[in-house]
């Protein structure tokens, strides 16, 4: 594992590097500032695969220097741990919303921070095989137009909504709340139709109408701790901490509104329309940890049950492939000069 260390304590990054050599991790790098960082990610021939940033640095702090590894391609999923000395209460919230995988509080307890990069990058090696299973199915699908075909199983996360992260760090989020009782939104919301746009459509135009909708979500919310996850099949799974109850039906209306003030941005649909239905995961205002969790469990076992092998019928592919064909001859041909 490729480990990329930044801290700008020389006694703790020397005494961390000889625990994690002890423990078989030899092939890790240091920086004493995000500057430096940087530097090394830009001149790396391989790109690192799990990140160690302390919050509390002079200049670009941890969580500003993680927003910003969030930014680059190669680090978009990479592990970033948070470390810190100091209250984890008082950055617990900014290093989430700034992508961070996991939080660690100083002294580190070195097996059980190695159990969680261990943890994040099984996670990531499940993501690369089920994202390089799926294009192998697609390339094996005969299709005359070359179009990309969409996979309605597959997970976005668009790190520029706020709020947004993926499935894991949702539920790691919840994980390392302090055990207790807490007041607590979890709602899901669902495109309507989905599996039948998404028969008619491709891959970069469902990308682009899950990006709008998420960020329909975020406006719609409006609330400073709201997470949202897309968890494929066009379900989201929506957490907001905080005493403020989401009233469904109001969440219902302003969706429908927000829908229609970013019309443009969604892709053509044909004789469909983009519905968005919310409804509860629970009843309950109060929750524990674990049985946020256990909600979130079956949220997800639900949307995998929706059919996450199905393949598209060849028709849709073929009606879509005529779609596209009269769209692009609608539009005005450029003129040719010379």
């Amino acid at each position: 594992m490729r480990i990329l260390l930044v801290d700008d304590d020389p006694i703790f990054t020397e005494l961390l590097l000889a625990h994690l050599g002890h423990q078989g991790l030899t092939d890790v790098e240091t920086a004493a500032s995000a500057d430096a960082a940087l530097q090394l990610a830009d001149q790396a021939r391989l790109p690192y695969e799990c990140l160690l940033l302390d919050i509390q640095m002079e200049g670009m702090n941890g969580i500003e220097l993680c927003r910003e590894m969030r930014t680059r391609e190669e680090y978009r999923n990479a592990p970033i741990i948070m470390i810190t000395s100091g209250d984890p209460a008082q950055y617990m919230n900014d290093a989430f919303a700034a992508g961070a995988t996991d939080f660690m509080q100083k002294p580190l307890n070195v097996p059980e921070l190695i159990g969680r990069m261990n943890m994040a990058m099984l996670l990531v090696d499940t993501l690369k095989k089920e994202r390089w299973s799926r294009e192998t199915i697609r390339e094996m699908i005969a299709r005359p137009s070359g179009q990309d075909q969409f996979d309605p199983a597959e997970r976005f996360t668009f790190t520029e909504v706020a709020g947004m992260v993926d499935f894991f760090q949702l539920e790691n989020r919840i994980l390392r709340m302090q055990s207790g009782l807490y007041a607590l939104s979890l709602f899901r919301i669902q495109i309507q139709d989905f599996a039948a746009i998404g028969r008619f459509s491709d891959r970069g135009e469902m990308q682009q109408l899950l990006h709008a909708v998420s960020t329909v979500i975020a406006h719609s919310v409006n609330e400073r701790n709201l997470l949202i996850s897309y968890m494929g099949h066009g379900r989201f799974a929506i957490c907001v901490l905080g005493r403020t109850p989401i009233v469904l039906p109001l969440l219902q209306l302003k969706l429908a509104e927000n829908v229609e003030a970013v019309s443009d941005l969604i892709p053509d649909l044909g004789e469909r329309s983009l519905t968005l239905k919310v409804s509860a995961m629970s009843s309950r205002r109060i929750l524990s940890t674990q049985a946020a969790l256990e909600l979130l469990e079956q949220e997800m076992n639900s949307v995998t049950q929706l059919g996450s092998t199905d393949l598209p019928r060849v028709e849709a592919i073929e009606e879509n492939i005529f779609r596209k064909a009269k769209l692009l001859g609608e539009r005005p041909r450029p003129l040719l000069l010379g």
